[in-house]
């Protein structure tokens, strides 16, 4: 087994448990219904974003990435939460036959 195998094997499961962690951080905003945790989980979805950007080697990409949108935007959001009080929204059990419909005609 050569190195470089072994090398891209590790280099294609860091990317798929980075990509993976992107996504669950992207259900967590979806799904959570506080807003301060909503902004906690949208700021781990754009570092899992710089990192998969720094793992395709796109340096530039990665730092704008952490710098303008999780670093001052999501600064901003943050502050704007906590001067509004975020107050936890009461959600409604919506899961119906039309969300299962349409969660078995998306796949």
């Amino acid at each position: 087994m050569e190195i470089a195998t072994v090398f891209d094997f590790a280099l294609d499961t860091v990317i798929f448990v980075v990509g993976m962690t992107a996504v669950l951080a992207s259900l967590g905003v979806i799904l959570c219904s506080s807003p301060l945790y909503c902004a906690l989980y949208l700021i781990g979805h754009m570092i899992c974003l710089a990192l998969l950007f720094l793992l395709y080697n796109a340096e530039f990409l990665a730092v704008v990435q952490i710098i303008v949108y999780a670093g001052a935007v999501m600064i901003l959001f943050l502050f704007i939460i906590a001067l509004l009080g975020g107050k936890k929204e009461v959600q409604e059990n919506s899961f119906h036959r039309s969300m299962a419909f349409a969660f078995v005609f998306t796949l």
